[in-house]
């Protein structure tokens, strides 16, 4: 079985970045509102890339466009569902060679229980397992490379029904726990990394405006110092966010998101 570097890289991104909080810090909620475009500007304000959805009569994301600053479509993904759940995601070049493939399965309770990583030539390169808990939360996340050897694992612990730490290892012996915090209202509002030693390595604070939508984060250094911001803008009583800024430790713009909705199954966007 060929084996690539990049199973590595990707396990990083997926379990280092990814699992910590949803891409807009919280918790994604039922909405009558879709995303259906989102362009990102440099820190310019200029656009760099923009993300196209389109969605299944049933509200299922089935497809996700991936285009340059000039519009020219760079990379198709498109999805596949049984019973609800997607069993199938492909990714495929502009001129419509397959570039990988991702596969699903799910616990008797509908649950997500593997996620196998495949090139476009068809050869695994990882996978992911998932465990839970007699209610349903997560307990453990373990990513392998196609021979079985251990990449990264994640494992969770709970309190009053809320992620209070997650400890993620390496297969090089590095790790980091997560510690979470949370106000009365059950809303997470600190997040503590510290290394294998129990040094510090960083810290993120998150704000909420009086709706209590997230308004913002920021991530600060072992030293205090701050590292980066993000701020999230909304418009009217929408929960999701408009526009997504980010900037750097000096207040400098990184990139801004902007994201367009569309009512589930109107065909243009509704801003």
């Amino acid at each position: 079985m060929r084996i690539r570097t990049i199973p590595v890289i990707l396990a990083a991104g997926v379990l280092f970045a990814g699992c910590v909080t949803p891409r807009y810090g919280a918790a994604a909620e039922e909405s009558p509102q879709q995303l259906v475009r989102e362009t990102v500007l440099d820190a310019g304000g200029e656009p760099s890339e923009t993300r196209e959805f389109t969605y299944s009569s049933t509200g299922e994301l089935a497809e996700e466009r991936l285009c340059d600053a000039a519009g020219r479509v760079r990379e198709i993904s498109a999805s596949s569902y049984r019973d609800g759940r997607r069993v199938e995601r492909r990714t495929y070049t502009a001129s419509g060679e397959l570039t990988g493939k991702r596969t699903y399965t799910y616990t008797a309770k509908g649950l997500p229980e593997t996620e196998c990583y495949f090139d476009g030539e068809g050869n695994l390169l990882l996978v992911s397992r998932y465990s839970y808990n007699y209610w349903g939360d997560r307990t453990t996340w373990t990513t392998t490379d196609a021979e079985g050897r251990l990449i990264a694992s994640t494992r969770y612990t709970y309190e009053r029904g809320r992620p209070r730490t997650m400890k993620l290892s390496g297969a090089q012996g590095s790790e980091t726990t997560i510690e979470m915090n949370y106000d009365k209202e059950g809303r997470k509002i600190r997040a503590a990394y510290t290394g294998v030693t129990g040094k510090p390595e960083k810290e993120i604070t998150f704000h909420y405006d009086g709706q209590g939508r997230l308004a913002g984060e920021e991530t600060f250094s072992a030293f205090g110092n701050l590292i980066g911001k993000t701020v999230y803008a909304y418009t009217e009583d929408r929960r999701q966010p408009e526009k997504i800024y980010r900037y750097d430790g000096r207040g400098n713009p990184r990139e801004t998101i902007i994201q367009e909705f569309a009512l589930r199954g109107a065909a243009e966007p509704s801003l």
